[in-house]
């Protein structure tokens, strides 16, 4: 008979483990972000612009000086004005993550 309670506690132990154990899980999955691209414009001139896909132009540094202007990744069409002439017109392709440096002439 006193083995009777030793056999409760022990059956009442492993149910316990059991259901304890069934809450442990792991999970897997990929983190995703935002995609990311940058464009920066190397030896330009003061006063030059940049135009991506025809939008606004933007104003540019002279020299090495500029910021990585953002760009989606994909293809996109870039076109550096100088003194109201293009310099430069390119279509380019910039991947995720990638900082594409284009040397104005």
């Amino acid at each position: 008979m006193k083995s009777l309670p030793l056999r409760l506690a022990l059956v009442a132990f492993l149910l316990e483990s059991i259901a304890g154990l069934s809450g442990c899980h792991s999970t897997t999955g990929t983190v995703s972000h935002e995609p990311t691209a940058y464009l920066k414009f190397l030896n330009a001139e003061k006063g030059d612009m940049a135009s991506i896909d025809g939008g606004t132009p933007l104003r540019l540094e002279s020299g090495g000086e500029n910021e990585p202007i953002f760009a989606a990744p994909g293809k996109h069409t870039v076109q550096i004005i100088r003194s109201g002439a293009v310099v430069l017109s390119r279509e380019i392709l910039v991947s995720d993550l990638q900082t594409l440096e284009i040397r104005v002439p």
